[in-house]
């Protein structure tokens, strides 16, 4: 039997100054082919920008949030939301 091991975290990418480092350390936790689920809303999102203070949080572009997890190691799958839409994003760790 294969044990599995699951954390949660909810609405934390807002608070991120350092992607990078972010998902590095996540990398780094992850077993080879763990994956990393994330739906967040982006910077093309004014409505959400508009709705929470920008000292506070954070809204990345889609592709800053891509690019920093590939940089980390990480294989990403996408899918063909709308720009506005929340974008669910799959980050697998490589074996």
């Amino acid at each position: 039997m294969q044990s599995s091991t699951r954390r949660y975290a909810c609405n934390v990418l807002y608070f991120w100054n350092d992607l990078d480092r972010a998902f590095a350390e996540i990398a780094r936790v992850l077993k080879p082919g763990g994956r990393l689920a994330l739906f967040f809303r982006t910077n093309a999102d004014a409505k959400a920008m508009q709705a929470f203070p920008t000292e506070v949080y954070r809204f990345p572009s889609l592709n800053e949030v891509i690019a920093s997890l590939e940089v980390a190691g990480l294989a990403v799958e996408h899918g063909d939301e709308p720009a506005t839409a929340p974008p669910l994003l799959v980050a697998k760790k490589r074996a």
